[in-house]
């Protein structure tokens, strides 16, 4: 852990959550530092193996700590039968202006402002 997250919320990004073994060792250490609420964010969250139960056990000890865990992840990867505490960001309407103002060209880098 790099800084002071004592007593802070944290926001984890990671672009390929797989196992989430990565994830759980980092969620691990920031509560050893102090840490409190955490969201873990990533890109492509493939989740397999022992993913999920992974992640409900950190939603677990969360709670058990008085603070909140959330996950999201984006439309990159669908989980047609995921838990009701995880989110997913849908990446088509980005990507589809993206495309557009590509193909007309426009200024994708106005999309920041969006």
């Amino acid at each position: 852990v790099s800084g002071d997250v004592d007593g802070k919320s944290v926001l984890i990004i990671d672009d390929i959550v797989d196992t989430c073994g990565s994830v759980f060792s980092a969620v691990e250490s920031l509560w050893e530092a102090g840490a409190g609420d955490i969201v873990i964010a990533g890109v492509h969250m493939l989740l397999s193996g022992p993913a999920w139960e992974r992640l409900a056990d950190l939603r677990a000890r969360a709670a058990e700590r008085g603070c909140d865990l959330q996950v999201v992840g984006t439309s990159s990867v669908v989980h047609d039968e995921a838990p009701d505490w995880y989110h997913s960001y849908a990446l088509e309407p980005l990507l589809a202006q993206i495309v557009r103002r590509v193909n007309t060209r426009g200024s994708v880098r106005a999309l920041e402002d969006l």
